[in-house]
Protein backbone atom coordinates (compact mmCIF):
# COMPACT_ATOMS: atom_id res chain seq x y z
CA UNK A 1 0.00 0.00 0.00
CA UNK A 2 1.47 3.40 -1.07
CA UNK A 3 0.55 5.76 1.82
CA UNK A 4 1.58 8.73 0.41
CA UNK A 5 -1.45 8.18 -2.16
CA UNK A 6 -4.84 9.21 -1.85
CA UNK A 7 -7.13 7.00 -3.27
CA UNK A 8 -9.25 7.70 -6.04
CA UNK A 9 -13.15 7.33 -5.78
CA UNK A 10 -13.32 7.52 -9.51
CA UNK A 11 -11.48 8.86 -12.45
CA UNK A 12 -13.53 12.27 -13.22
CA UNK A 13 -12.22 15.49 -12.31
CA UNK A 14 -10.51 15.19 -9.50
CA UNK A 15 -8.07 12.62 -10.32
CA UNK A 16 -4.33 13.09 -10.80
CA UNK A 17 -0.75 12.18 -9.74
CA UNK A 18 -1.89 12.04 -6.55
CA UNK A 19 -3.76 9.29 -6.99
CA UNK A 20 -1.37 7.24 -8.85
CA UNK A 21 1.03 5.16 -7.31
CA UNK A 22 2.84 3.84 -10.39
CA UNK A 23 5.44 5.14 -13.29
CA UNK A 24 4.89 5.08 -16.99
CA UNK A 25 7.13 4.10 -19.76
CA UNK A 26 6.81 6.49 -22.12
CA UNK A 27 9.15 5.00 -24.92
CA UNK A 28 7.79 1.67 -24.62
CA UNK A 29 6.99 -0.39 -27.51
CA UNK A 30 5.86 -3.85 -28.33
CA UNK A 31 9.30 -4.27 -30.52
CA UNK A 32 11.29 -4.23 -27.29
CA UNK A 33 9.47 -6.70 -24.60
CA UNK A 34 11.50 -6.04 -22.23
CA UNK A 35 11.30 -2.57 -21.45
CA UNK A 36 9.27 -0.69 -18.61
CA UNK A 37 5.49 -0.30 -19.31
CA UNK A 38 4.74 0.79 -15.72
CA UNK A 39 6.40 0.13 -12.35
CA UNK A 40 6.12 1.19 -8.80
CA UNK A 41 7.16 4.29 -8.36
CA UNK A 42 9.45 4.06 -5.38
CA UNK A 43 12.68 4.71 -7.41
CA UNK A 44 16.13 5.25 -6.37
CA UNK A 45 19.38 6.83 -7.97
CA UNK A 46 22.62 6.54 -6.52
CA UNK A 47 20.53 6.25 -3.26
CA UNK A 48 18.08 9.30 -3.69
CA UNK A 49 14.77 9.05 -4.29
CA UNK A 50 13.83 9.58 -7.83
CA UNK A 51 11.65 13.21 -7.96
CA UNK A 52 8.18 13.19 -9.59
CA UNK A 53 9.14 14.25 -13.60
CA UNK A 54 10.38 12.62 -15.89
CA UNK A 55 13.08 10.31 -15.50
CA UNK A 56 15.74 9.16 -18.23
CA UNK A 57 16.46 5.45 -17.47
CA UNK A 58 19.49 4.71 -19.34
CA UNK A 59 20.96 0.81 -19.77
CA UNK A 60 24.43 1.95 -17.91
CA UNK A 61 22.32 3.15 -14.87
CA UNK A 62 24.13 0.45 -12.47
CA UNK A 63 22.59 2.72 -9.50
CA UNK A 64 18.75 2.20 -10.19
CA UNK A 65 17.53 0.70 -6.79
CA UNK A 66 14.43 0.38 -5.01
CA UNK A 67 13.52 2.35 -1.52
CA UNK A 68 11.89 1.50 1.30
CA UNK A 69 8.54 2.66 0.58
CA UNK A 70 5.72 0.64 -0.47
CA UNK A 71 7.50 -2.62 -0.95
CA UNK A 72 10.84 -2.69 1.60
CA UNK A 73 13.13 -2.51 -1.35
CA UNK A 74 11.02 -4.50 -4.08
CA UNK A 75 8.74 -3.20 -6.59
CA UNK A 76 6.65 -4.68 -9.49
CA UNK A 77 7.53 -3.53 -13.00
CA UNK A 78 4.97 -4.45 -16.33
CA UNK A 79 7.05 -4.85 -19.15
CA UNK A 80 5.87 -4.14 -22.90
CA UNK A 81 5.47 -7.79 -23.67
CA UNK A 82 2.57 -7.65 -20.41
CA UNK A 83 4.40 -9.56 -18.10
CA UNK A 84 4.36 -8.24 -14.90
CA UNK A 85 7.96 -8.61 -12.94
CA UNK A 86 8.63 -8.87 -9.15
CA UNK A 87 12.45 -7.47 -8.93
CA UNK A 88 14.68 -6.46 -5.75
CA UNK A 89 17.01 -4.01 -6.64
CA UNK A 90 19.71 -6.54 -7.96
CA UNK A 91 17.33 -7.46 -10.56
CA UNK A 92 16.14 -4.24 -10.99
CA UNK A 93 19.56 -3.14 -12.02
CA UNK A 94 19.92 -6.58 -14.44
CA UNK A 95 16.56 -5.79 -15.88
CA UNK A 96 16.95 -1.70 -16.82
CA UNK A 97 20.79 -3.58 -18.82
CA UNK A 98 18.10 -6.08 -20.51
CA UNK A 99 15.72 -3.42 -21.92
CA UNK A 100 16.83 -3.57 -25.62
CA UNK A 101 17.13 0.18 -26.15
CA UNK A 102 20.05 2.68 -24.64
CA UNK A 103 17.18 4.92 -22.69
CA UNK A 104 13.77 4.69 -21.57
CA UNK A 105 11.91 7.76 -20.08
CA UNK A 106 9.48 7.17 -16.89
CA UNK A 107 6.77 9.57 -16.05
CA UNK A 108 7.08 9.49 -12.19
CA UNK A 109 3.59 10.83 -10.24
Amino acid sequence: MDKAKTAATDFGAGFSDKNVSYFVGTDAAQTCPQMFLSGDRNLASQGQSIKPGLFILTTNNASISWTKAIHHFAGHVALADGSEQGYKSKRLAEAVRNQGVATNRLAIP
